[in-house]
């Protein structure tokens, strides 16, 4: 199996949602992962010692995500370190936050 689909169904056992097969291949199935009516998940893997983060790659998989109902969120693997990173949107941190709290 690739390293690549490996990654991507441990990203999906660990949230509890699904790995969508052909995601990069249709526009209507943007983010590797989703977490139905929760999260839609793109991730990047990288044996660089840098990634950048594009704006188009953001706003695709934003659009998709709430589109669904769901939040965007991107997680960015280095593989050196086996460092892995998630990035989502300042407000549903916030969100996260006050529900935590509350």
């Amino acid at each position: 199996m690739d390293r690549w689909r490996r990654t991507e169904e441990r990203i999906a056992r660990d949230l509890g949602g699904t790995a969508q097969a052909g995601s990069g291949n249709t526009a209507n199935r943007r983010g590797d992962i989703r977490v139905h009516g929760r999260l839609r998940v793109q991730e990047k893997t990288t044996s660089g010692r840098s990634f950048s983060l594009r704006s188009q790659d953001w706003e695709e998989v934003r659009e998709q995500a709430l589109l669904a109902g769901e939040e965007p969120v991107m997680v960015i693997r280095f593989l050196e370190g086996d460092r892995w990173l998630a990035v989502l949107d300042y407000d549903h941190l916030l969100a996260l936050l006050e529900e935590e709290d509350g």
